[in-house]
C-alpha cells in the first residue's frame, strides 16, 4: 500500500514539475490581452472658425497623450451646424451608439448632451463653454465636484472687462456702446452682466437689444447705431457671431468699430478681437479628455476656467473710423496677430506645386465644379482646369469626370447642388466665388474642397490664416493687386483726383474689395466714391449716377453680381467718355473695358489643379496652405480706350502682357 502512495506521489510531482517547465518556458511568448480601442463621440455644433480650431485641438491634444485617431482611439465627429432640433437628434444617436465618452464644444452641445445623458450611460467632457455653470446641467457654480458624477469640463469666460478696457484705451471719450444678444444663449445673458457691471464702473452706456435668429441682426445693429452707439460689441453669443457680418455692415455704414470676444473674427471687419486661443482650449479639453481614459475619477476634477488670452486687431478698421481711435504701440507690440491693408499670402511656387511625378491616379475620381454665378472669371479658370489636365497627361473618363454646375446666382439652387454631389458620392468638390465657398464649407465635412476665386478665405470664414484653415479644404486665393491697379490709374490718369466704383453690400467680398481699393487709391492721392446695388437690374442705373458724380475714371472691383452686369457699366462709361478699369482680363477683352489690371484666372484654374492632383495623389488638404494665384497680367484694349475718352501712355503698352488693337 505505501509502495502504491509512493509512486502516486512521484507521478504527481513528475507532472507537476513538468508543467512547471512548460509554463517557464513559455512565459516569454505570453502577451497580455489587448486593451480595447476606445470609441467616443466629438460633437460640434457649427462649422465657424473658432470651433473648427477648438476640434483641431482637441484631437491633438488626445494625440499627444498617446491618444491617436484610427490607431488607439476611434473618433466619430457629428455637427448640427447650428441647429437645435439636429443637435438634439445627434445627442439622442450618440446615446445609443457604442460610444464610451462624449466630447462637446459649446454650451448647445453641452446641454443638448446632457438632456438626454442624466443617467451617465456615458462619461461626458466639455469645452468651447464660455459659462457652464450658468447652462443648466446641474452645476454648482460655489463647489464644481457637487455636480452628476459623469459630467466635467473646462469653462472659457471671456475677458469682457478687459476688452471695455482696451476699447476705452484705444477712445478714451467712449461714452455708448450697442451689444445685441440671443436671449436662448445662456452665455451671451452671463457676458452681458458682467458687461454691465464693469460698464457702470467705467461710465459707459450699455445699450442693448435682442434677437430670436441671426436674421434680425442687421435691424438690430441699426437701431444701435441710430441710438448713439459709437461702438459695436458681440460677446460669447453664438446666433450673434454667425451673423457677424450683419453687424459689421451696419457699423460700417456708420463709421464706428466692432469689438468682440473672439480673436479670429478681425480678418472679417473687426477693430480687435480679445479672447481665447481657441486652439489651446481645445487642448486643453483633449488633455482632460486623455486624464479620464487613462482611469483618473471625472467626479474628483475640479471645473477650471481655461483662457489662454489671444489678441488680434485689424488696421484697416482703424483708417476708416470717425471717430480717432488710437492704438498704443505697446498693445500693437502684444497682438498675436495684426491685419494689415492686405493679407499677406505666398505666391504659388509653380515648380514645386505641380506634381513632381504626374503620376496617374489609376481610378476614374468623380469631380464637381461648383460655382453661384456665370462670369467671365469662371469660364476663364474652367478653361485652365481643362488646360492643365490635359497637360499633365490625365485623360477625362479614364482618370477623372468633371461635371460643371452653375446656381445661376440662386442660393436655394446652390444647396441642391451642394447636397446633390455629396448624396452622389462625388470624391472631391471644386468651387468657385465666396458665396459658394461659404455653403460648401458650411454644408461638406466629409470630402476635400479645392477652391478658386476668391478674393479673401479669411473673410469668407474658412480660414484664419493661410496655413489655419478648415481641414477638409485648400485653394487659391485671388486677391486683387489694389496697389498695383492704384499706381496704373494714376500712371494713365496723372491729374485724377476721384475715382468711382459699384458695390454690393450684401457680398462681403464686393465690400471687402471696395474698402482695400479705397485705400490704395487714397495712397496715390485719388478719392473713391462707391454707389451701392443689390441686383442686376440696379447696374445700370448706379453706373449712370456714379459718372454723375465728378468722378476722373470707373475703377470696378470684382463681384458675382457686377461682374455678370459688366457691360452696363461699360455701357455707361462709354457714353460718359469715362475711362473703365477692370480687375478681369476678361472684362477688358470681352466686356467693354479699358484697362485690366488682373490676376490671371486662367492661371487660377491651373493653381487649383495643381492642388487637386497633390489631394487624390494622397496629400491631405488640412496640411495644404491656402497660396495666392501665381500670376498678375496686364491687359489693355485700345478700342474700349477710344470709347471711353482715354489715352493710354506708351509706357503701360509697353509693359502690357495683352494689347488688343483698334
Amino acid at each position: 500500500m505505501w509502495v502504491a502512495v509512493k509512486r502516486l506521489i512521484l507521478g504527481v510531482v513528475l507532472i507537476l514539475f513538468a508543467s512547471s517547465v512548460l509554463l517557464i518556458s513559455d512565459w516569454q511568448h505570453r502577451v497580455a490581452p489587448a486593451k480595447p480601442i476606445p470609441h467616443v463621440a466629438l460633437f460640434q455644433f457649427a462649422s465657424r472658425p473658432i470651433l473648427d480650431e477648438a476640434a483641431r485641438g482637441l484631437v491633438d491634444g488626445l494625440s499627444e497623450r498617446g491618444y491617436v485617431q484610427d490607431k488607439t482611439i476611434l473618433i466619430q465627429k457629428y455637427n448640427s451646424e447650428n441647429d437645435l432640433p439636429t443637435a438634439n437628434n445627434i445627442a439622442k444617436a450618440i446615446i445609443d451608439s457604442d460610444a464610451k465618452m462624449v466630447l462637446t464644444l459649446t454650451t448647445p452641445c453641452l446641454q443638448a448632451m446632457a438632456s438626454v445623458n442624466r443617467d451617465g450611460k456615458l462619461i461626458h467632457v466639455f469645452g468651447t463653454v464660455t459659462d457652464p455653470f450658468a447652462s443648466g446641467v446641474g452645476l454648482n457654480r460655489n463647489n464644481s465636484l457637487n455636480r452628476p458624477k459623469h459630467l466635467v469640463g473646462i469653462g472659457t469666460f471671456q475677458p469682457v472687462k478687459e476688452s471695455f478696457n482696451l476699447a476705452w484705451k484705444f477712445f478714451p471719450h467712449l461714452k455708448i456702446v450697442g451689444n445685441i444678444r440671443c436671449p436662448a444663449e445662456a452665455c451671451s445673458l452671463e457676458c452681458t452682466k458682467l458687461a454691465r457691471e464693469v460698464c457702470r464702473e467705467m461710465g459707459i452706456e450699455l445699450l442693448e437689444v435682442t434677437v430670436d435668429n441671426s436674421v434680425d441682426v442687421l435691424e438690430a445693429a441699426r437701431s444701435l447705431v441710430s441710438r448713439g452707439a459709437q461702438a459695436l460689441w458681440v460677446g460669447g453669443d453664438n446666433v450673434v457671431e454667425l451673423a457677424l457680418s450683419s453687424v459689421i455692415k451696419a457699423a460700417r455704414e456708420a463709421k464706428i468699430p466692432v469689438f468682440t470676444n473672439a480673436p479670429g473674427t478681425v480678418a472679417m471687419g473687426v477693430l480687435f478681437g480679445l479672447g481665447a486661443d481657441y486652439y489651446e482650449v481645445g487642448k486643453a479639453q483633449g488633455f482632460l479628455a486623455a486624464d479620464v481614459l487613462d482611469g483618473r475619477d471625472p467626479a474628483s476634477i475640479p471645473i477650471n476656467n481655461v483662457i489662454p488670452k489671444k489678441l488680434t486687431i485689424n488696421l484697416d478698421v482703424l483708417r476708416s473710423l470717425r471717430d480717432p481711435w488710437h492704438i498704443p504701440d505697446d498693445v500693437m507690440k502684444s497682438a498675436a496677430e495684426v491685419v494689415g491693408c492686405q493679407p499677406h499670402l505666398k505666391p504659388i511656387n509653380k515648380a514645386s506645386s505641380r506634381p513632381v511625378s504626374r503620376k496617374l491616379f489609376g481610378h476614374n475620381y468623380k469631380i464637381c465644379f461648383l460655382n453661384y454665378t456665370e462670369s467671365t472669371f469662371v469660364e476663364d479658370a474652367v478653361e485652365g482646369i481643362h488646360e492643365e489636365f490635359d497637360a499633365l497627361g490625365f485623360v477625362e473618363g479614364r482618370d477623372y469626370t468633371l461635371r460643371i454646375s452653375n446656381a445661376q446666382g440662386d442660393m436655394p439652387t446652390l444647396m441642391t447642388m451642394i447636397d446633390g454631389a455629396v448624396s452622389e458620392k462625388i470624391d472631391l468638390i471644386m468651387v468657385s466665388s465666396t458665396p459658394a465657398l461659404q455653403a460648401v464649407a458650411c454644408r461638406v465635412h466629409d470630402r476635400p474642397v479645392v477652391f478658386g476665386n476668391i478674393a479673401s478665405p479669411i473673410l469668407a470664414g474658412v480660414a484664419t490664416s493661410d496655413a489655419q484653415h478648415q481641414a477638409n479644404l485648400t485653394g487659391v486665393s485671388t486677391l486683387s493687386d489694389f496697389d498695383g491697379m492704384a499706381r496704373l490709374v494714376r500712371e494713365c490718369l496723372p491729374h485724377a483726383r476721384r475715382a468711382g466704383t459699384l458695390f454690393v453690400p450684401s457680398e462681403l467680398n464686393s465690400v471687402f474689395n471696395r474698402d482695400l481699393l479705397t485705400v490704395a487709391l487714397k495712397n496715390v492721392g485719388i478719392e473713391l466714391k462707391s454707389v451701392s446695388v443689390s441686383s442686376s437690374s440696379d447696374v445700370l442705373d448706379a453706373a449712370i449716377s456714379l459718372t454723375e458724380q465728378d468722378v476722373d475714371a470707373l475703377c470696378q472691383v470684382n463681384s458675382s453680381i457686377l461682374d455678370a452686369s459688366f457691360s452696363a457699366i461699360a455701357q455707361a462709361a462709354q457714353t460718359s467718355k469715362t475711362p473703365l478699369f477692370a480687375f478681369t482680363s476678361g472684362l477688358v477683352e470681352r466686356s467693354g473695358g479699358a484697362v485690366g489690371l488682373s490676376r490671371d484666372y486662367i492661371q487660377g484654374g491651373r493653381d487649383m489643379v495643381m492642388l487637386v492632383v497633390r489631394i487624390l495623389n494622397g496629400e491631405d488638404p488640412a496640411h495644404i496652405p491656402i497660396e495666392i494665384i501665381s500670376t498678375t497680367i496686364l491687359v489693355v484694349n485700345l478700342k474700349n480706350a477710344d470709347l471711353c475718352g482715354l489715352r493710354v501712355p506708351d509706357s503701360v503698352l509697353k509693359r502690357a502682357d495683352r494689347v488688343i488693337e483698334r
